[in-house]
């Protein structure tokens, strides 16, 4: 019986020490709002708010899917837009070009200088959207006191854009914005 009190005494402090440093404390929901504008001539204005800590890194990406000849149900992204920018004030504001020409004219310079060994059957259809992601990852770069805040896997952020990606936390949020393809 003496035993059996011990086990469990054991037992408590045991779980008591791997708790300590995890009650929950630095654990908290992150938004981020984002809204996007096509304000003509092929631009889009996006401004984010959120409560991301000033410095943290988030990559903002404008892509366009498009879908290769003969098989239609495998999504390809054209790059747009693609960069790492940092929160300050809470806040990001960019005025984003939409330029398909690049993403468009690389696949084909890609299908000529590869002919022969990498099949590049063509561009069949392109979506008259663009999609607009932000993402935050703790494995991109960051200062250290951005990942004591956030957690190096992400483990102390929480809310609706947190999901999983392998053994840590990302954050992610995307829109699609009607602006026609045009190379």
């Amino acid at each position: 019986m003496k035993r059996k009190y011990i086990n469990i005494i054991l037992l408590v402090f045991i779980t008591g020490i791997l708790l300590i440093g995890c009650d929950g404390s630095k654990i908290k929901e992150y938004y981020v709002d984002l809204n996007v504008e096509d304000i003509g001539s092929r631009q889009i204005k996006t401004n984010i708010k959120t409560n991301f800590p000033d410095g943290t890194n988030l990559h903002i990406w404008v892509k366009r899917i498009y879908y290769e000849s003969g098989d239609l149900s495998i999504r390809y992204a054209g790059d747009i837009f693609s960069k790492n920018i940092s929160v300050k004030d809470g806040k990001i504001d960019l005025l984003i070009d939409v330029n398909d020409s690049d993403w468009y004219n690389e696949y084909y310079k890609k299908a000529e200088e590869y002919k022969g060994i990498i099949d590049y059957p063509g561009i069949s259809h392109v979506s008259p959207e663009v999609g607009i992601s932000v993402l935050f990852t703790p494995k991109g770069n960051h200062p250290i006191e951005i990942l004591n805040i956030l957690g190096y896997d992400g483990e102390f952020m929480k809310g609706s854009g947190v999901e999983r990606s392998g053994n840590f936390n990302v954050y992610r949020i995307s829109k699609n914005l009607g602006i026609p393809f045009q190379k």
